[in-house]
């Protein structure tokens, strides 16, 4: 197990370029519905650049809290609605920036929740479900044309006890994944025909006493990048941490710690972001700074290569443009910069501007011309991602 380090991001001191004086959008989508407290949780464009997907998470309470999760989908040249929104069931938390939604294919989208449902982006249509045994809490991952997947089960009653994570195959085969082992099956049980494995971990974290913020796994679905921090404040300990885990062979579905820094944000981290690449990690924190880390150089010298501020709140959610070269970063605010973009490469501030509302979602479209944002507003706003690096 490597060693705990100190890592302190090495602030970068920045002139904030100048705000965009009032960006106007391409378009616009009303995600919520026109109903009050919905606002999207999650958003992007499908890998083939045809269709917008949208998890729209709906306030029900405030105490306790509890918000209801529906999918929705749009034509993405047209912004015609493909079909209805369909109900993904509940959780105890909004969930933003969380990968509640995945593309198994082009035409395809899976989602989480108590059931793992694959559905045709055109017609919303079935593909396939399968139980998780229980709340998946809406995360997921696919790896395309592979047939594998990822899930996480967060319940909000299982508070003190280790995430969950699942993989699960239908290739029983001996086909070789990614990881270079062969998968032969774990706890498998039967839906239309096909055979399902599975695999089990927990993501347990580097001390006793703290509790997972956010988890992403990169893009070849090698390493899991986990933030906790303490469940209470105790002078002399680390209030967070960011911790790097190498995911064994599906034969040896485990997960070894192979990196940590201990509080690299002034606060705790909020948001985790993967450079399509992989060799890149970004995360938010809820100071509103955002480091940027090597992946290759992690280790027991493992911390960030940059810090960016210009943000005042929590970021709540990053993604990178596909060339990797520019990382958008958003915060739940409305009277100050809301959106960041950072150029990925020297980790300088490009842009700080104000959209006119709070921000909840943000993600690339596939040529990297057109950016996405979910607004506390419950639209969805495209906007033209040049202009906005410019200034106009």
């Amino acid at each position: 197990m490597s060693r705990v380090l100190i890592a302190s991001c090495g602030l970068l001191f920045l002139t904030i370029p100048g705000n965009a004086a009032d960006p106007k959008p391409l378009w616009e989508i009303d995600a919520g519905g026109g109903e009050k407290a919905s606002a999207p949780a999650w958003i992007s464009y499908s890998p083939d650049g045809r269709s917008v997907v949208a998890v729209v998470a709906k306030q029900l309470s405030m105490d306790p809290q509890e918000f209801s999760y529906k999918l929705r989908v749009w034509d993405a040249a047209t912004q015609k609605e493909r079909f209805a929104a369909v109900d993904l069931g509940r959780g105890k938390t909004p969930a933003w920036g969380d990968d509640l939604a995945s593309f198994p294919s082009d035409n395809t989208v899976l989602t989480g929740g108590h059931t793992l449902v694959v559905r045709n982006l055109e017609t919303g249509s079935h593909v396939s479900s399968r139980p998780t045994g229980g709340n998946a809490d809406h995360t997921v991952w696919a790896v395309p044309d592979l047939r594998e997947t990822f899930h996480l089960r967060r319940e909000p009653d299982r508070d003190g006890k280790p995430v969950e994570l699942f993989y699960s195959s239908t290739n029983t085969n001996g086909h070789i994944d990614e990881f270079g082992g062969g998968f032969r099956g774990g706890r498998g049980f039967r839906n239309g025909g096909d055979q399902y494995g599975t695999r089990q971990t927990e993501v347990r974290p580097p001390r006793t006493g703290m509790r997972p913020q956010g988890l992403t796994l990169n893009p070849g679905r090698t390493r899991l990048v986990a933030a906790f921090r303490d469940d209470v404040s105790v002078l002399g300990k680390p209030r967070h941490s960011l911790a790097m885990y190498r995911i064994k062979t599906v034969e040896e579905f485990d997960l070894d710690l192979v990196a940590e820094a201990t509080n690299p944000h002034a606060s705790p981290i909020s948001a985790l972001a993967f450079a399509k690449d992989g060799k890149t990690l970004a995360t938010g924190g809820e100071d509103g700074s955002v480091c940027l880390w090597d992946m290759v150089s992690a280790g027991d010298s493992w911390k960030p290569r940059a810090t960016i501020t210009g943000a005042y709140h929590r970021v709540v959610a990053m993604s990178f443009r596909p060339d990797w070269r520019i990382v958008a970063a958003i915060t739940w605010d409305k009277s100050k910069p809301n959106l960041l973009l950072i150029d990925a490469d020297t980790g300088t501030l490009v842009r700080a501007m104000k959209l006119d509302r709070e921000l909840t979602a943000v993600a690339w479209s596939q040529n990297g011309r057109t950016l996405l944002t979910g607004h506390g507003s419950g639209k969805v706003q495209a906007w033209d991602a040049d202009a906005l690096l410019k200034g106009e």
